[in-house]
């Protein structure tokens, strides 16, 4: 046991790290998955912000062109205009002279002139300003490539750093796979260690069943059946206190084993709360540098657009470090927690130890309570053989109530001054029996008896009456009690096989098994117990019956006394109908109404009706005359009758 318990305790610890290696595996791929994901992130904003670039720089290169066009045009229009302008001033100066009548249409002309002039000056001035506008956007354009070769610089920064980790991940990776590999190799060698112990138990267990047949052989020669209740009893006490003190202990291990399983997951919690504000300020990030894009766009002028840019800048430069800062901090901490999360672990591999310790305790100590089982067995098995002569003897008092059956007689009475007609016939069913009134020939004899064994019959048989009473009740009693402890001892058993179980998760499949299949035996050796305990019952009420049915008979050799009848009417005449003094019963109906030859019997209890007085009562289904009529009281109250 102590090897089998050292092999238990290696196989949890590998277990347990193997499971470790597991979670530390899925943990450094769920990192390496974000970071792919950061980096693939990167990569598509690089791509962005390149577009952005090249449409850019087409859009700077097409402005200029545009520009140039039209400042062309511009020029040669205006060179034109001024030439032609010289060209009017000339004639004009010319046909002065000559056209004195001209003046005013001149005037016209000249103030038409200047119009045009001031106009073209307008169109200089706004073509002027559109170029200084013109030249402001392309100066805010080169600002804007200017930051965005920065941030992709800062960007290729950032995938570099994220490819180093990548690659120390996936060195990682490699080496949890090979101290997996070697996990599952210690494992099988541990199977090949189990089933080597397995083989060896089973030929402990045939060793311990042969000396349980031999126990059991010498057990059922020296000891009795209530001296093994007492004792079983005793150790039933012992092995529940046991028990519950064991349940005690298991119930504290798995608080505290519960506790530091919600500690781990709180600082877990804690772990990813850091994270995901970490995100939060990545997020915080991005959407200030998208502002500052916004802000720049919309600045009036380029000098004032750019101290607002250089300042926020340096200001973001400063919540950068304060959150590298930070980030450094989370992280120092996280290192502190995983430490003392390996701490508890340490302990909590101890606390393990200590309760695969227990269980193998436990384990011996189920091997204890099996041997009890067995015992109860036995024990079970020795009440059959005790349920086996109680047969036997039920069987006795069968075959003596068929002897009493067989000798079954018939009574006639016809005295000549009462009367009567009686005829008494016997069937076995009691449900189906009839009493009917016919004449027979020897009733007059006994009609004559004086001497009957009327008061020491009755003396004698309400003695044995009163004494198969008692019998049957303290047999009654002991099967109830037996019953119950039985079942009581059942449910225990089955409670600790229950226990046993979900502590020895780690025992072989074998050994459960066979615990199954004890179980099952159980199971059907207390439904046969069940089946043996009811048909006993119905032996002892069949018992009880035939037993108050001999105690109420106190006639002659030549009557069935154990049987009940009944009494029935023939004919129109008036036969006598017997009924138990005292119990008005609702539903017996009289006829005929002349009470004053109406007898009743103080002695018998019973009410005898002349037939020369053509009366009679009827009696209706309902009535159960099975339990009101018997041989005993109909022949004391013919007797009676006889005497009057």
């Amino acid at each position: 046991m102590t090897e089998k318990c050292s092999v238990c305790n290696a196989l949890h610890v590998r277990l347990e790290v193997f499971c470790d290696a597991l979670r530390r595996i899925s943990v450094l791929e769920e990192e390496a998955r974000q970071q792919r994901q950061t980096q693939s992130k990167t990569e598509a904003e690089k791509r962005q912000l390149q577009e952005r670039h090249t449409d850019l720089e087409k859009e700077k290169s097409n402005k200029e062109i545009d520009l140039t066009y039209k400042l062309k045009v511009l020029q040669q229009e205006l060179e034109q205009e001024e030439a032609s302008h010289r060209a009017t001033r000339a004639l004009l100066a010319d046909k002065s002279k000559i056209k004195v009548t001209i003046e005013g249409a001149k005037s016209e002309s000249m103030k038409e002139m200047d119009q045009k002039l001031a106009e073209e000056r307008a169109a200089k001035l706004r073509l002027e300003n559109r170029i200084l506008d013109l030249e402001k956007h392309s100066s805010m354009m080169d600002c804007d490539y200017k930051q965005a070769l920065q941030k992709l610089d800062e960007l290729r920064r950032h995938k570099d750093r994220l490819t180093e980790e990548v690659k120390n991940l996936t060195l990682k990776i490699e080496q949890e796979t090979q101290k997996r590999s070697l996990t599952q190799n210690d494992l099988k060698a541990q199977n090949q260690q189990l089933n080597s112990l397995r083989t060896s138990e089973k030929q402990m267990k045939q060793e311990a069943n042969h000396l349980l047949d031999i126990k059991r052989s010498l057990e059922k020669q020296n000891q009795e059946l209530r001296k093994e209740r007492q004792d079983t009893d005793g150790q039933m006490k012992e092995l529940q206190d046991q028990l519950e003190a064991e349940q005690y202990f298991s119930t504290l291990y798995k608080t505290q084993v519960r506790e530091l399983k919600e500690e781990c997951e709180e600082r877990n919690k804690l772990y990813k709360d850091g994270q995901q504000t970490q995100q939060e300020l990545q997020e915080e990030r991005d959407s200030l540098a998208a502002q500052l894009e916004i802000t720049l766009t919309k600045a009036d002028s380029e000098q004032l657009a750019r101290s607002i840019a250089e300042e926020q800048y340096s200001d973001l430069e400063k919540e950068k470090i304060m959150k590298e800062l930070e980030l450094k901090e989370m992280m120092a901490r996280h290192r502190q927690e995983l430490s003392e999360k390996d701490i508890t672990i340490c302990s909590l591999e101890e606390a393990n130890r200590t309760l695969t310790g227990d269980v193998a305790n436990l384990a011996n100590e189920k091997e204890e309570l099996n041997n009890k089982l067995k015992e109860a067995i036995e024990e079970s098995e020795r009440s059959k053989d005790w349920e086996q002569q109680i047969i036997q003897t039920k069987q006795a008092f069968e075959k003596q109530l068929q002897s009493e059956k067989t000798l079954k007689t018939q009574v006639t009475c016809c005295p000549p001054h009462t009367g009567f007609i009686l005829t008494l016939a016997y069937t076995p069913d009691p449900k189906t029996v009839r009493v009917r009134w016919q004449a027979v020939n020897k009733l007059a004899e006994i009609m004559n008896r004086k001497e009957l064994r009327g008061v020491g019959s009755r003396r004698g048989n309400d003695t044995d009456m009163r004494r198969k009473e008692k019998e049957n009740r303290k047999l009654q009693l002991e099967l109830r009690s037996e019953k119950e402890k039985l079942n009581s001892s059942i449910i225990k058993y089955q409670r600790e096989i229950n226990e046993m179980q979900a502590l020895t998760v780690a025992l072989p499949l074998q050994q459960l098994s066979d615990e199954s299949q004890m179980r099952v035996e159980l199971q059907m050796a207390l439904d046969s117990k069940d089946s043996d305990i009811e048909q006993l019952r119905n032996l002892l009420q069949s018992l009880s019956v035939q037993s108050m049915d001999s105690a109420s008979v106190s006639s002659g050799p030549e009557f069935d006394t154990d049987d009940m009848y009944t009494v029935l009417l023939l004919g129109p005449a008036a036969v006598p109908l017997v009924v138990e003094h005292g119990e008005q019963h609702p539903q017996v109906e009289q006829r005929h109404g002349d009470e004053a030859h109406q007898h009743w019997d103080k002695q018998t209890g019973f009410m005898l009706v002349p037939m020369a007085q053509e009366r009679a009562l009827t009696c209706p289904a309902s009535f159960d005359l099975h339990r009101h009529c018997s041989w005993a009281n109909l022949l004391a109250a013919l007797m009676n009758m006889h005497r009057l």
